[in-house]
């Protein structure tokens, strides 16, 4: 299996949105960590076409490809990595590591030393793994802030 990357342009906005709520559907009620069903249809539906172009535009947005179909992408503002989705279809295959690899990566060669992010409950242990730490406290929405040391 190769994994391409390459910047996200306008016209896989629609693929991305798409990509954000299934992934949000299927994956964010998994586990002893995850949320209702009730809550992540909620979560999934959050966002609109217009959401995702202005992060498109206004974000450093990558997207991860398998035989030329999207099966992840990242959104990058700064230090702060603001939101990872992985298709269903692909979980556990390595996207998501790949992802988080290529977004600490490109945060090192911009000069940033930490990295931040606030985590859904589900996908905690997935960066408690890759070393990331609590960093404050639960928001109301459940999301946790945790950073990670890039040097």
């Amino acid at each position: 299996m190769v994994i391409r990357h390459r910047r996200a342009i306008l016209n896989d906005a629609p693929k991305l949105l798409e990509l954000r709520s299934i992934s949000i559907r299927e994956l964010a009620p998994v586990g002893p960590s995850g949320i209702s069903i009730e809550e992540s249809v909620k979560w999934a539906g959050a966002r609109n076409l217009a959401e995702i172009e202005q992060r498109i535009r206004e974000m450093e947005v990558w997207v991860a490809e398998i035989d030329s179909g999207i099966v992840g992408w990242v959104a990058i503002r700064g230090d702060y990595l603001a939101g990872m989705y992985t298709d269903p279809a692909h979980a556990g295959n390595g996207i998501g590591t790949d992802m988080l690899g290529l977004t600490e990566g490109i945060m090192r060669d911009q000069g940033i030393e930490i990295i931040r992010l606030e985590s859904s409950r589900n996908a905690e242990g997935f960066y408690h793994r890759r070393g990331y730490r609590l960093d404050g406290q639960r928001s109301q929405d459940g999301a946790i802030p945790m950073t990670k040391g890039l040097t």
